[in-house]
């Protein structure tokens, strides 16, 4: 509402009301001076009470949901007017520096001031619940739902594709990003970018065209402008992008924990006062639909926007925090694009063939899921991640499995590792980096009495191999999180706060593995474990020296047997193995409770929450990071 008309139209009203009792010379005007004071009164409490009205519907009107409205008027106008993108800052005055170090305790959420989420009498949590193929709070899409374009369709109109905006970033380097649209079919489209360079394309008969841009080196602002004719009657339509930067854009995928919001985390508040400090990164999110067949288009929650306490205040707290760690280190712009859906598993995010190879290699337990149909299969992938591929992207980050380590899902090593690499084929980049978080948390006792197979998933994060990347998971760094929980937090164990130090693990990863920027990333694995005849089990450790945290009673377990009578998983029972003594280097157990059998596997934090906050058993001496967890065989000695 505009409050300067209304105010207007109120004056205006009290202004003709006066006139109307003088043109009759009513008694009100013409008596004593009580009378026309009280005229006076009332004309003014009729002003202050509109205005108070005014007031607070502009008010309620600002509360609306940001996304149904531009974050930025002209985000051209946010950014200083310089000849070159370093001078506009890269964030300095960041209010909270990353770091586990900086968190001593778990914080007391419940008295927070903190705007979580509420399950209404009856209701779902719209970031876990225990059917999540229901996804009652997305769009149910599909092809024929969506606009015509092109030859037999429905639609014509000239414009940019969903995905561009004004404030976006693109990728730097080569090949050049690919800018997309829909016109009319066989109509030429003149494409102007900056003021040295100009394209012609033809729409085709699918009503889109198409145009790749020169490569650019990490800078900006730039504007992009098309031209093109819709009808033979009107003029030619004029449309543009501006405040467009290039650097390296990552996708953000997964479910709950990564869709957990910058608001939610830890030390929110201080994020999003200081979030206006980083006019370089720039952040857009795709709104959650689903699908039953692949779609052309997503559909956009929130357009490309420049971070401040009320833009970034709902995109993902993860996401954004590993985004500018990037840009701090790099001196970049970085562009952040979130595609998420609380409660997912991960044939949702999978094409349909990847599921049938899947299948094939697993047995039909994809199809035994708790899905009626296979319609139900692929829904995310269609609708929030195949329209993106001909995006040029720097790499990827997911955090994504709890839905199904919840139904002890067997088919979920192959879907894994199957999806990434059905990603970076439909992406066109057979090594883009993936970076991905190990399972987090949960209680011992889930919410739904459900048997939790969280030690199990992360295990087979790993490719059965402990550690990212191996040689099943190339090119891909991977964030240890299961010492990172609070039981106490009002959304649950599951949905660790404590994103600030996930996304500095995934950051010392992709500074590692994308930028090759020598950087440790992941804590100590065991290089030998041996048993010996006194009783005794060494773990050895490599990737530098270790230290003992926290001896917790429960950390190593063996299971007493002949080396190679069984597989791990069905080895048992499971005994506590007391740790005897320790070095820098080496680890040794007490594992007399195996003498007569021997040892036959050794493992380590094998339980739904490990450890308190920070305070597992191992970690790296330098570098602070916990070892992970890992069922390994024992050699005798």
């Amino acid at each position: 509402m505009d409050f300067g008309s209304s105010y207007s139209t109120a004056a205006s009203k009290y202004n003709y009301e006066i006139s109307r009792l003088k043109s009759k010379n009513h008694p009100a005007l013409l008596s004593c001076p009580i009378r026309k004071l009280r005229v006076w009164v009332r004309a003014l409490a009729f002003i202050l009470t509109f205005s108070v009205i005014i007031w607070i519907t502009t008010k309620l009107d600002g509360s609306k949901s940001f996304y149904s409205r531009r974050s930025v008027t002209d985000p051209a106008a946010a950014l200083p007017r310089t000849s070159s993108w370093e001078s506009q800052g890269s964030g300095s005055g960041r209010a909270a520096q990353g770091g586990s170090e900086e968190l001593d305790s778990p914080v007391d959420h419940a008295r927070t001031n903190k705007a979580f989420p509420t399950v209404p009498p009856g209701g779902h949590n719209p970031l876990i619940y225990r059917q999540p193929w229901h996804y009652p709070d997305g769009l149910n899409l599909s092809p024929e739902s969506q606009p015509k374009h092109g030859v037999g369709g429905t639609i014509v109109e000239f414009r940019f594709a969903n995905y561009f905006h004004d404030a976006m970033v693109l990728q730097s380097g080569e090949p050049g990003p690919d800018l997309w649209g829909y016109g009319e079919v066989n109509r030429t489209v003149t494409i102007r970018f900056d003021v040295d360079h100009e394209f012609n394309v033809t729409v085709n008969e699918s009503g889109i065209w198409r145009v790749r841009l020169p490569a650019r080196g990490p800078g900006g602002p730039h504007s992009i402008y098309a031209t093109s004719k819709v009808g033979d009657l009107r003029p030619p339509k004029n449309i543009d992008l501006h405040s467009v930067l290039f650097g390296d854009v990552w996708l953000c995928g997964g479910q709950s924990n990564m869709e957990f919001q910058v608001e939610w985390m830890v030390n929110g508040t201080e994020e999003l006062k200081g979030a206006s400090s980083y006019p370089l990164i720039r952040f857009m999110e795709v709104r959650q639909a689903q699908s039953p067949a692949p779609l052309s288009e997503v559909q956009i929650k929130q357009e490309w926007s420049l971070p401040n306490h009320v833009t970034l205040r709902e995109f993902s707290g993860l996401c954004w925090a590993f985004g500018r760690r990037l840009h701090e280190k790099l001196k970049i712009p970085i562009g952040l694009i979130g595609s998420y859906y609380g409660g997912s598993p991960i044939m949702t995010w999978t094409d349909k063939v990847v599921i049938e190879k899947c299948r094939k290699v697993s047995g039909n337990v994809a199809y035994s899921y708790g899905i009626g149909n296979k319609s139900d299969h692929s829904v995310l992938w269609n609708a929030m991640i195949l329209p993106l591929i001909s995006l040029e992207l720097r790499g990827m980050i997911w955090f994504q499995g709890e839905s199904d380590g919840q139904v002890n899902f067997a088919g979920f090593p192959c879907m894994f590792y199957a999806m990434i690499d059905s990603w970076r084929a439909y992406f066109r980049r057979p090594n883009l980096p993936f970076g991905f978080v190990q399972l987090a948390c949960r209680p011992e006792d889930d919410l739904h009495g459900d048997v939790i197979a969280k030690p199990d998933i992360r295990w087979e994060q790993t490719a059965f191999l402990g550690v990212v990347p191996n040689k099943i998971l190339k090119n891909a760094f991977m964030a240890v999180a299961m010492d990172l929980c609070d039981p106490q937090f009002t959304l649950g164990a599951l949905h660790s706060p404590y994103k600030e130090e996930i996304a500095e693990r995934l950051y010392a990863g992709a500074l590692s593995m994308v930028y090759n920027i020598s950087t440790p990333f992941h804590g100590p694995f065991p290089a030998v474990i041996s048993t010996f005849k006194d009783g005794n089990t060494r773990i050895k450790y490599e990737d530098g020296p270790i230290l003992l945290r926290n001896n917790i009673s429960f950390a190593f377990e063996v299971c007493c047997g002949k080396s190679n009578s069984s597989a791990w998983y069905s080895c048992g029972p499971w005994n506590e193995a007391p740790l005897s003594s320790i070095t820098d280097t080496t680890v040794i157990l007490d594992t007399s409770i195996c003498k007569q059998l021997g040892v036959q596997f050794v493992r380590y934090a094998w339980r739904n929450t490990p450890c308190p906050y920070l305070q597992c058993a191992i970690y790296g001496a330098d570098t602070a990071l916990p070892a992970g967890p890992f069922v390994l065989p024992v050699d005798e000695v």
